[in-house]
């Protein structure tokens, strides 16, 4: 019995009964080892295998039952082959070349004057990736929140296919990028020029500032794409809600938007009241002199215009309002009535304490004063005489 390893330009394959051959890698590099097996359903006496460039003779001698001993009739400097047992036949290719890939490989076994072959294989030479590119082909990319955005990964060609991945990053230290894992934001079309993938996102106002960039891996290869895509998330300003203010006839008043600033932060600010055609182009509402008929319901209206990179401008808007309350005059407490009346009456009550003061000391009117207080004139009785102090 003897059995062959051909090689086979583009041949097509068919299964033997009695032989297989097959190989360790479905790929391989360039330069690497490849060991190809031939099983046999029999055993033989010797071996016969050849390629399109060198003919390998394996021979399989029996030195006694239960030992036998393969001799090398030719070998050759770039395969090492051997016969394991009885029914396996190994060749090993030391450096896998080029030509190693031309056509396909089987193996032939003679039995009794027919001749088996076995499936076909072929060597499939890996091919590395040497490139990924990433659109839009900028550094940095404006989009608007909420809104639709598409990101694109090309490959060169790579043997296996390289699949893509995708990642988005911070551009703080010690935090780790976040694969993208959801299905439904990725499609990955492997084709003969490479693999392209495409990725749509939503992006919201806390993606500003994160970087997005793909990968493209093989068995072989992992490179990452050249460029990395900034966010810049576009979006409106926010006015927060605002309570009812009173303010006096007459008096002054101020009143500050309270904004969250959007991005863009530059605001364009408009003061508005319902029952005038009055305007304010300013965050601060000023009234010098509040009249009873400034009393009203006043809006604050803000907006900024985004520009996305792709597409045309918006105009983002938001407003709030609060109501003033204007305090007539009339309606007012003289803010010291209390303070005098209370100062008249305390300067009597003094006045009467210290005429019963100088009364005890100037008993019967043997000391004479004049006191005076606000031009008054203490008088002092005795039983029968009347002095006057002035």
């Amino acid at each position: 019995m003897w059995l062959r390893l051909h090689s086979f330009l583009w041949i097509l394959s068919f299964a033997a009964a009695l032989v297989t051959l097959f190989m360790d890698k479905a790929i391989v590099r360039v330069g690497d080892p490849l060991v190809m097996r031939c099983h046999l359903s029999e055993s033989g006496n010797s071996v016969h295998l050849l390629t399109s460039e060198t003919g390998i003779y394996i021979e399989r001698v029996t030195m006694s039952i239960n030992i036998t001993e393969c001799n090398f009739l030719l070998q050759s400097p770039t395969m090492d082959c051997d016969c394991h047992n009885d029914l396996e036949y190994v060749c090993t290719i030391l450096s896998v070349a080029a030509n190693d890939a031309v056509g396909s490989w089987k193996c032939e076994v003679e039995i009794k004057g027919v001749t088996y072959s076995s499936n076909h294989i072929q060597i499939v030479l890996a091919q590395l990736v040497n490139w990924v590119t990433i659109t839009p082909n900028i550094t940095i990319l404006s989009v608007i929140e909420g809104s639709y955005v598409q990101f694109n990964c090309q490959t060169s060609p790579g043997v296996p296919a390289p699949t893509v991945r995708w990642f988005k990053a911070e551009n703080k230290s010690g935090i780790p990028p976040m694969e993208f894992t959801d299905g439904s934001q990725i499609s990955i079309h492997p084709n003969i020029s490479g693999t392209s993938s495409l990725l749509q996102i939503i992006p919201s106002r806390n993606d500003s500032g994160i970087v997005i960039y793909c990968k493209a891996m093989n068995t072989f290869t992992e490179v990452e794409s050249r460029r990395r895509v900034g966010m810049n998330v576009l979006y409106g300003h926010k006015v927060q809600k605002m309570n009812d203010q009173k303010v006096q006839e007459g008096s002054r008043f101020q009143f500050d938007c309270p904004i969250t600033p959007g991005n863009p932060s530059n605001t364009s600010v408009i003061w508005k009241r319902d029952n005038s055609s009055a305007q304010w182009t300013s965050k601060t509402l000023t009234l010098m002199s509040v009249n009873v008929s400034d009393a009203d319901v006043y809006t604050c209206i803000a907006s900024n215009v985004l520009l996305p990179t792709i597409g045309g401008s918006q105009s983002r808007i938001d407003s709030g309002s609060f109501r003033l309350e204007v305090i007539p005059l009339k309606d007012l407490e003289p803010p010291y009535t209390g303070a005098i009346v209370g100062g008249i009456i305390s300067g009597v009550i003094l006045i009467n304490i210290i005429t019963v003061l100088v009364c005890l000391l100037n008993k019967h009117c043997l000391l004479y004063k004049r006191i005076r207080k606000k031009n008054a004139t203490v008088h002092c009785e005795t039983e029968n005489k009347e002095h006057t102090s002035d």
